[in-house]
């Protein structure tokens, strides 16, 4: 327990130092590669039994990918998630060693939420942010692989969304989806986003008549 509190220390370090370095400095690109290969080889090196996502859907999905030379038959032979399948597929193409899986996996995960952070700096804390994620989110994926990268293409989607390139936004969710089909219920932000306008009408329309009835 301690090494990981300790890996969470000095990988929340390296961030705040990409972070205040951001297209300051050269040296912003240093502290972030740095931080993107220690949260990456410690989830691609773990031992198999760390995680219990590993050994049901790591191993099965990657083993199965790897003696499936035709990704077309793998689709056709899983029936569904063909996201995390084919990335498995991809992976196994390149080596036999299921751990350069996990740790492309893992490199995926925190490249698109550290983008995210870095993204919004300027109206969110990101160290803070990223800190929050490692505590709880991170280790978390060792056991939830799946729903794990889901949630990180989500949230790296949201920078869209709050452009309003909704298009842009609804396809990282429909890939997302290919992951984990939970990944469906993202799109519940627009329900939300259509119960709060109905909401701010309603309340417009209440003050505009108590306006008219004090006029009176």
């Amino acid at each position: 327990m301690g090494f990981y509190i300790f890996i969470i220390i000095i990988a929340t370090f390296l961030f705040h130092l990409t972070v205040i370095n951001h297209k300051k400095s050269q040296s912003w690109i240093f502290f972030y590669v740095v931080f993107l290969l220690l949260l990456s080889f410690l989830g691609g090196l773990r031992d198999l039994k760390v995680g219990t996502d590993v050994l049901v859907y790591g191993v099965t999905y990657f083993e199965n990918a790897k003696y499936t030379g035709n990704l077309f038959k793998l689709w056709s032979d899983v029936g569904g998630e063909w996201g995390f399948h084919t990335l498995m597929w991809i992976c196994s193409s390149i080596s036999n060693d299921i751990h350069f899986a996990l740790f492309t996996e893992e490199l995926i995960k925190i490249v698109l939420i550290s983008l995210t952070a870095l993204h919004f700096k300027d109206k969110i804390n990101a160290t803070l942010f990223m800190f929050a994620y490692l505590t709880f989110f991170y280790f978390l994926g060792f056991n939830q692989m799946r729903q794990m990268l889901a949630l990180s293409v989500v949230v790296f989607g949201l920078r869209y969304y709050f452009n309003e390139e909704h298009k842009k936004f609804l396809a990282l969710c429909l890939i997302a989806t290919t992951i984990h089909t939970s990944a469906i219920f993202s799109l519940l932000i627009y329900l939300i986003q259509l119960l709060r306008c109905k909401s701010v009408t309603r309340s417009s329309g209440n003050f505009h008549c108590v306006q008219i009835l004090e006029e009176r």
